[in-house]
């Protein structure tokens, strides 16, 4: 978990995920809102370690962000302001 940084955070609606420079087959993207609605999902094939969402069309709050990375899940929290 410690290898993902998921950032600006808090961020008013583009958020970046950085793997740390590593390199992976596929990743799945799923971004949750504090009411566990599913509000993005993405899946990345050839992924090169860094990726880019917008958020800016949802609305303020605490949003989960999970990444499946390889077949391990690991979770993240974001704040929109």
């Amino acid at each position: 978990e410690e290898s993902i940084n998921v950032y600006p955070n808090p961020s008013t609606g583009i958020v970046n995920i950085d793997l740390k420079g590593a390199m992976t087959q596929n990743a799945t993207l799923e971004v949750f809102n504090a009411m566990g609605q599913k509000v993005l999902s993405q899946i990345y094939t050839d992924a090169v370690g860094k990726f880019e969402i917008d958020l800016s069309g949802n609305a303020k709050g605490v949003y989960n962000i999970k990444l499946i990375v390889d077949g391990q899940v690991v979770s993240k929290l974001i704040v929109l302001q």
